[in-house]
């Protein structure tokens, strides 16, 4: 592709054929990514949905041995849909966009997946006497079973596990909190479109002792303080060897306050932003 605005996607042939001169495909629409793959950003190319399939079928063809095709279509749904047709697939979807992916080489395909796993997690409040904040909510699998459980949700996008476990007790109990350490987590995978599931047991430190609870309204049926035993020995933990392990963590911790990970952010040094890491706690 040439730095001018506009460039023909078969230059080689420009001399010899009239009607492919005439055929300009934006250069602000093409990128190269750091694979030596090829992203086309159809909201920055032209609005005829005919012109955009043929260029990008003819570009397909052209770079088929040299690398792999990620194509964002954004808002640009019908055409989406032809490009299905023609050989792409979807990758994966955010409010917004869809980017649909094509591996061009004749050779097995090296493209990751799209996003595979949603990430939750539960906020372990306790007392000094041994006693831990527990909610039953309205809807859901844990209200059909009567269950007691700690306040629990997923990230956000963008979102840090601390942040998280701040909102989400928050939300639920209208409790302001920091994370003190996290105990434990969870891997699942459960098959089909659900994806797999990261669940991270956050122990929480009241900012103020003293502090009351306001449960929320839509999703929350009730909260109070339970012996963490109590907890532990609900009928359905009692079926559960996972749960039973990760329960077990939670008294071990409580009754020795060892083990578990902290957080700390960093700049990531060798280009802007920072990350944030999980270690094991100093304390």
């Amino acid at each position: 592709f040439s730095a001018a605005n506009t460039t023909s996607l078969s230059s080689e042939d420009e001399e010899n054929d009239e009607s492919q001169r005439n055929i300009a495909f934006p250069c602000d629409a093409v990128e190269l990514d750091n694979y030596n793959g090829v992203i086309i950003r159809v909201a920055r190319a032209s609005e005829d949905k005919r012109f955009q399939v043929g260029i990008v079928t003819e570009e397909m063809e052209r770079r088929r041995k040299e690398r792999d095709l990620d194509l964002s279509p954004n808002t640009h749904v019908t055409f989406g849909a032809d490009l299905l047709l023609n050989g792409f697939d979807f990758h994966f979807a955010k409010k917004g966009s869809v980017v649909l992916k094509q591996w061009l080489p004749e050779t097995l395909s090296r493209l990751p997946h799209g996003p595979t796993h949603q990430v939750g997690v539960g906020c372990m409040v306790t007392k000094g006497n041994g006693e831990m904040l527990v909610v039953q909510e309205l809807t859901g699998p844990a209200a059909r079973y009567k269950l007691w459980k700690m306040p629990t949700g997923l990230l956000d996008p963008g979102e840090n596990i601390n942040d998280a476990a701040v909102r989400e007790l928050k939300e639920e109990t209208g409790l302001d909190a920091k994370l003190y350490k996290i105990l434990t987590f969870r891997q699942a995978h459960s098959g089909g479109d659900r994806g797999s599931d990261l669940f991270f047991v956050c122990w929480m430190k009241l900012i103020d002792e003293n502090q009351e609870w306001t449960k929320q309204e839509e999703e929350i049926a009730d909260i109070r303080w339970m012996p963490i035993e109590e907890f532990t020995q609900q009928e359905l933990w009692q079926k559960s060897p996972v749960y039973q392990e990760m329960n077990d963590a939670m008294i071990r911790a409580i009754e020795t306050d060892q083990g578990g990970m902290s957080e700390e952010t960093h700049e990531l040094g060798f280009r802007p932003g920072s990350n944030t890491i999980y270690i094991p706690s100093k304390m």
